[in-house]
C-alpha cells in the first residue's frame, strides 16, 4: 500500500505530538512501531522521506489510524515491547553484578600475573656507575667540575627493530 504525502505529513506531525506527549525517545517509540530507530527520525523529517522504506511507512500508517499512544500500540500488536518493560528481576540484576564484579576481579589477577611476570623477565642493568661524589668535607673545584661525565646509553626501537644512530 502506497501513502500519499498528505498522509506522510499526518503519520509525521502525530508521531512528533505523542513522543513530546508521552515524553518517548526515538528508540522507544521504534520498539512500540517495530521499526529500527532511525527511521523514526526519518518519518519526522520531511527531508528524508525519500530514504525511508515503504514498509516502515505502512507500520508507522497503521499505528496512525489504530489511535492508540505510542505505549499502548506495541502491546495491542505484538511490536517489540518498549525497553522498561525489560527489566530485568532484582533478584537476576544482583547475580549478574556479583558474577561481573567476580570476572573482573579474576581478570584483574590475571592481568596484574602478566605484568610481574613480564617484569621478572625484563633484563636487569648492570651497576657499572662508579662514584664520582667527593667526600663532604672536600669542595667541587672548576678543574673537578669538567673532569665529571656523563655517559648515558640510550636505545632506539622503531617498529621492533633496533636503530642506530650515529
Amino acid at each position: 500500500m502506497n501513502i500519499t504525502d498528505t498522509q506522510k505529513y499526518l503519520v509525521s506531525g502525530k508521531l512528533k505530538v505523542q513522543r513530546e506527549n508521552e515524553r518517548i525517545a526515538n528508540v522507544d517509540a521504534a520498539r512500540n512501531l517495530g521499526i529500527p530507530a532511525n527511521y523514526v527520525s526519518m518519518i519526522c523529517n520531511p527531508a528524508q522521506w525519500e530514504k525511508c522504506p515503504a514498509w516502515t511507512w505502512n507500520k508507522a500508517n497503521n499505528w496512525n489510524t489504530s489511535g492508540q499512544k505510542l505505549s499502548e500500540y506495541s502491546v495491542a500488536h505484538s511490536a517489540v515491547s518498549s525497553s522498561r518493560n525489560d527489566e530485568l528481576k532484582p533478584e537476576v540484576k544482583e547475580k549478574l553484578i556479583t558474577e561481573t564484579k567476580q570476572a573482573m576481579q579474576e581478570t584483574a589477577k590475571e592481568v596484574q600475573k602478566e605484568a610481574q611476570r613480564k617484569d621478572d623477565e625484563k633484563p636487569i642493568a648492570p651497576s657499572a656507575v662508579e662514584k664520582t661524589i667527593p667526600a663532604p668535607d672536600v669542595q667541587f673545584t672548576d678543574t673537578a667540575r669538567l673532569k665529571v661525565a656523563l655517559d648515558i646509553e640510550i636505545n632506539l626501537v622503531v617498529n621492533g627493530q633496533k636503530v642506530l644512530l650515529q
